[in-house]
């Protein structure tokens, strides 16, 4: 479990910005914003003005949330609504500030040239959306974080998408309480299909034909770093830039 204070000194809480500052930094376009806040995935505030009326803020955390979310439209390109219903499960009892915040905190290189030239840098200690056969979406845990509260695996389930739609499905449905959960709530027939379609996205896991799979950490940092006016720059766009200057 991450500190609280931690948390709220690092995403912060106390830290607010305008529309144009969450796009530029994390993204994501604010007609797309909206449609994430309107899923619950993130949420804005109303700051009052001085002269009446309202402005819609951000915070620190929900900008950096909303930059996992452009890493996964790009990255998987899915549309803004398949991403808005991936980041919404679990964003109620605080997951993906989780994982924001132990972005942050896995970024302890100090080589001269990242700092020199702003260039992202993955770390050990990052975490991985996992898209396998274009379907089954898991979230990869580094090896020496601790477990996220609820969740004693390293690969998270996290849903799937289903031809436009994304559902969502949890792997703790197979432990002997959550098959007892089931069982009880929509009868054993049922409970075993369900649990047996589990099993099969599971198996899925190490089986599959295709894996897309993308740092999610260091777009949090790179979002980060924008937030206090830094460059932040990808190998990738190095090369495209190299590219332009060749031509």
């Amino acid at each position: 479990m991450v500190d609280q204070e931690l948390v709220d000194f690092v995403m912060g809480k106390n830290r607010m910005y305008g529309d144009a500052e969450a796009e530029s930094a994390s993204g994501v376009p604010l007609p797309s914003l909206r449609v994430l806040q309107g899923t619950g995935a993130i949420k804005s505030e109303k700051v009052s003005k001085e002269h009446g009326g309202f402005r819609r803020m951000w915070t620190e955390g929900e900008v950096l949330k909303a930059a996992i979310g452009a890493a996964l439209g790009e990255h998987f390109a899915w549309n803004i609504r398949l991403v808005a219903a991936a980041l919404a499960k679990h964003a109620s009892f605080g997951f993906w500030d989780q994982i924001a915040i132990l972005s942050l905190t896995a970024a302890d290189r100090q080589e001269p040239m990242v700092r020199k030239h702003r260039i992202m840098v993955a770390e050990d200690n990052d975490y991985y959306a996992e898209l396998f056969d274009r379907k089954f979406l898991f979230l990869r845990t580094p090896e020496a974080s601790p477990h996220l509260p609820g969740f004693p695996v390293r690969n998270i389930l996290l849903g799937m998408v289903d031809k436009d739609q994304f559902r969502n499905l949890s792997a703790a449905i197979l432990s002997p309480e959550g098959q007892a959960r089931a069982i009880e709530e929509f009868g054993e027939e049922k409970a075993k299909s369900i649990i047996k379609y589990h099993k099969t996205v599971m198996a899925a896991h190490n089986n599959f034909v295709s894996k897309t799979s993308v740092n999610i950490s260091m777009q949090v940092r790179a979002a980060w770093r924008r937030l206090y006016g830094m460059e932040s720059k990808f190998l990738k766009d190095a090369f495209d830039q190299q590219g332009d200057n060749a031509s």
